[in-house]
């Protein structure tokens, strides 16, 4: 099993982990959960809850677990380990992390991402012919960033009357925070440095 496990993303969804039912209220002008607990909120944001069942199923590899991106967004980890990217980025970037999405996405100075950094071997084991990752095949972007700031959370956004009015990008301490249920959290690249496939292999 823990090899079917580590042959997936770390942040990749598995058929056996559904999101938990909706039970949203309104509370003093704030969404909240009728059983909410400590766990369902940080820094001001009500999480959508998304079960914990990695390894259960079938792996979703082109989706992403809500809680487990937040989890390594949070650290700055790699998406496909799950471990610290801190050393390896120290090691062979002076800092910079590795940034790696799909294609026909940006990744420059201002922009804002909510897909986490990824170790560099991680990368070349994802975009390889036998990965699973098909989402990445293609031309996929890439980027040494030097310093990702957590800027805030990627969510559905409610009216005062908690109906949903869309998906934005809101950052922490706007005054939408509190009525927003938070999907993926996001940041905010400066420090940014092209990179392609051939500098991957290179580096290698």
């Amino acid at each position: 099993m823990n090899d079917l496990i580590e042959k997936w993303p770390y942040i990749a969804p598995w058929s056996e982990e559904p999101y938990a039912p909706d039970n949203l209220v309104w509370r003093e002008s704030h969404l909240a959960y009728s059983d909410e607990t400590p766990e369902d909120r940080s820094r001001g944001v009500l999480w959508l809850r998304h079960t914990s069942a990695r390894g259960r199923g079938v792996a979703r590899p082109a989706k992403i677990h809500l809680g487990r991106q937040r989890e390594v967004m949070s650290t700055l980890s790699c998406q496909v380990c799950g471990k610290d990217t801190g050393r390896e980025a120290a090691e062979l970037w002076d800092g910079a992390r590795l940034f790696l999405a799909g294609q026909n996405r940006l990744l420059a100075d201002g922009e804002l991402a909510a897909t986490p950094p990824v170790h560099r071997n991680c990368a070349v084991r994802s975009l390889s012919e036998g990965s699973g990752c098909t989402h990445m095949r293609g031309t996929p972007v890439l980027a040494l960033v030097k310093n990702p700031v957590q800027w805030g959370v990627h969510g559905l956004v409610h009216n005062s009357t908690q109906v949903p009015i869309g998906r934005r990008s809101i950052a922490y301490g706007d005054p939408a925070l509190p009525y927003t249920l938070g999907l993926q959290a996001v940041v905010e690249l400066h420090g940014c440095t092209p990179f392609t496939t051939e500098d991957l292999k290179a580096a290698a």
